[in-house]
């Protein structure tokens, strides 16, 4: 019988967890197949991507950065392969490519639906949250764009987004924003009356203090940026959420949180990675307890 093969590439791969992750379901689901890492170097990789596009029995990979936004230029025409957008439009990066019948390439973004399933399940845990307040995002790389999309059409009031480099963010915002999913040759555009707005990170400080209606904050970038700051005053009841996830406590801007609060960065690496392997196998995957269990045991054993 063939092994099916799946990669996750990237520069920086090889102690990636989402091997463990998808070796866990393919012993749990008898399913035959491989997952690997794949590091390759930018200046090979137009080389190594068209010879990915001959081994056999390939299902597909996920991609990390800085390969997210290069790898639609190699996906077989752009407006078919399912993605959504940002606001103006702009096409969320791809972290997950489907290789389908006759060697047709589909890419996607499951970031978002990890974030809104991570913080789907952390309410279930909680017994219920509150979608009706704000959400603080921190940082605007390729996972921030798509942790906006996700917060925004969860239903809060309000999505503030800080980040160091303002100009990045100078034109984002604006209240009725319009984004775009294209899905399986349906085009679709989702309206939220979420109010979308950008500031300095500098800024920061001053909007924890005073927002009231302030109920989680996620933090996307590879820094604590409250680290030896003692202005902020974090309301007890707020959510912090670090998708940092290496080492288990994360950045350590979960530090600053009441322990019930905190939801750490390998859950939303697992949630992304579910569609992944339901796309790729046709197996809906549960995520359980040992599952996290396993992976926080692999963090300990490589500190």
């Amino acid at each position: 019988m063939t092994k099916k093969k799946a990669y996750v590439i990237g520069t920086n791969v090889s102690s990636s967890l989402s091997p463990a992750i998808f070796e866990y379901w393919f012993k749990k689901y008898n399913v035959n197949a491989k997952y690997n890492y794949k590091e390759i170097k930018e200046e090979n990789f137009d080389k190594e991507i068209h010879l990915l596009r001959n081994e056999k029995d390939l299902v597909g990979f996920n991609i990390t950065m800085p390969y997210k936004e290069k790898i639609e230029n190699y996906l077989d025409d752009s407006f078919q392969h399912d993605w959504g957008t940002g606001l103006g439009g702009e096409k969320l990066p791809i972290n997950c490519v489907s290789v389908e019948s006759q060697n047709f390439w589909n890419g996607t973004n499951t970031d978002w639906e990890g974030a809104v399933n991570t913080y789907a399940s952390f309410e279930e845990k909680k017994g219920g949250g509150n979608r009706e307040g704000n959400a603080f995002i921190i940082g605007y790389g390729g996972a921030s764009k798509a942790i906006i999309y996700s917060f925004s059409r969860m239903g809060f009031n309000q999505v503030k987004v800080f980040n160091r480099n303002f100009s990045k963010l100078k034109d984002l915002g604006g209240n009725d924003n319009v984004f775009i999913s294209y899905q399986n040759s349906e085009l679709k555009r989702l309206k939220t009356k979420c109010k979308i707005s950008s500031y300095k990170l500098e800024e920061l400080p001053d909007h924890i203090n005073q927002d009231e209606k302030l109920n989680v904050i996620i933090n996307t970038t590879p820094v604590n940026v409250f680290d030896n700051n003692k202005t902020y005053k974090i309301n007890p009841k707020t959510w912090g959420f670090d998708i940092v996830y290496r080492p288990r406590e994360g950045s350590g801007f979960l530090k600053f949180f009441d322990p019930k609060n905190r939801i750490q960065g390998i859950q939303m690496l697992v949630y992304q990675a579910a569609p992944c392997f339901n796309r790729w196998f046709g197996i809906k995957p549960d995520v359980d307890e040992h599952l996290f269990e396993h992976l926080y045991e692999i963090l300990q054993e490589n500190k």
